[in-house]
């Protein structure tokens, strides 16, 4: 089950903020999890893009490939980064970007992946369609 709610403001010429709240419930074998997950993102003259985003949800043991274990464990995600698009070309616009991460995970999985904040960084290229002028 899923439910969730964005919301989008035009700023000025070319600018944009979006946001997002959503919720979701699974459901395996009888037993329940929940996850909430809040992002923004601030588009600026079509080109550069910045974006935050946070998670936390239930996950059971198999799906952290924790033997040994039936429990659901709570485990969160907070990232922020950047994108930078390049000149649209034949119908679509190429852009590049980073970010950085930090996951949180409860005790009982320190050992397991070592401290309880758990930081990464992510680098990538992406691909989306241009935008069309009306």
């Amino acid at each position: 089950i899923t439910a969730s709610a964005t919301y989008h403001r035009p700023l000025r010429e070319g600018a944009l903020w979006a946001t997002t709240v959503a919720w979701g419930r699974n459901e395996e074998a009888g037993e329940a999890s929940h996850a909430l997950l809040m992002e923004s993102a601030l588009t600026l003259n079509d080109r550069e893009v910045w974006f935050g985003r946070f998670e936390i949800g239930g996950k059971p043991a198999h799906d952290l490939d924790i033997h040994g274990s039936d429990a659901v464990f709570t485990v969160a995600k907070l990232q922020g980064g950047y994108t930078r698009y390049l000149a649209a070309r034949a119908g679509l616009q190429p852009g590049f970007g980073g970010g950085v991460t930090l996951g949180f995970v409860p005790a009982a999985l320190r050992d397991v992946y070592g401290r309880g904040v758990n930081p990464g960084i992510a680098v990538f290229v992406t691909l989306r369609p241009a935008a069309h002028r009306m």
